[in-house]
């Protein structure tokens, strides 16, 4: 889907990418498997005003932004947009948090090893 640069974190680039759910929302949340009624949200998905996405926040320390250091997934996201996810998930934080520590705990240089 997307890739947005958000914001640099201790040196670390931060992108949010919002990767098309590979699961529909109907099947995902289905009031049979979470004993919900999803059917206002799935009704804002329809008309445009939520977008439905696996968010994946990635983490970088290198000019170029398509070399992966370090990520994280939240699958199943209902938002307006990239900034509503940012803002009011409750999720972002931590995820930023998750990618950069799944950085620090290879180290950078076991990293682009691995890349090789």
């Amino acid at each position: 889907m997307e890739k947005e640069y958000i914001k640099t974190v201790n040196g670390y680039s931060i992108y949010l990418e919002k990767k098309e759910e590979n699961i529909s929302m109907y099947e995902a949340l289905s009031e049979e498997e979470t004993g919900v009624n999803h059917s206002g949200t799935f009704k804002e998905v329809e008309n445009g005003d939520l977008e439905y996405f696996c968010a994946r926040v990635i983490a970088t320390k290198c000019e170029n932004e398509n070399l992966l250091l370090g990520d994280d997934y939240l699958r199943y996201c209902f938002y307006k947009d990239s900034n509503d996810f940012v803002k009011n998930s409750g999720y972002f934080d931590d995820m930023v948090r998750n990618a950069t520590d799944n950085m620090l705990e290879y180290g950078i240089t076991e990293i682009i090893d691995l890349l090789d």
